[in-house]
């Protein structure tokens, strides 16, 4: 959440982590502490990243996630301990 680091920190902005090319940018990408850092840096981010990857792919390829008619989006997060959106519903259908 640094403004000497991001430009606006508070907006939802993924494509921030990409470079011009679209592919990811590895510098910027790792400036997020998801895992720690130094000594005390989590020991099973590997595991963590594979098991999410499989995961969402396989989300991704079972089902079909759509936003129900009658919700509207606010992407305005909550600032607590740390930076979280506000609930909201989806629709989750499996794919035939």
């Amino acid at each position: 959440m640094d403004p000497l680091y991001w430009r606006s920190p508070y907006e939802f902005r993924p494509e921030r982590f990409l470079d011009k090319d679209g592919k990811v940018d590895h510098d910027k990408a790792e400036n997020v502490l998801t895992f720690g850092a130094g000594r005390r840096r989590c020991i099973g981010e590997k595991l963590a990243r594979s098991n999410l990857f499989v995961f969402l792919t396989t989300i991704l390829q079972r089902c079909k996630i759509t936003k129900p008619q009658d919700e509207d989006y606010d992407f305005e997060g909550k600032l607590t301990l740390l930076y979280v959106p506000k609930p909201f519903k989806i629709k989750v259908v499996e794919r035939s």
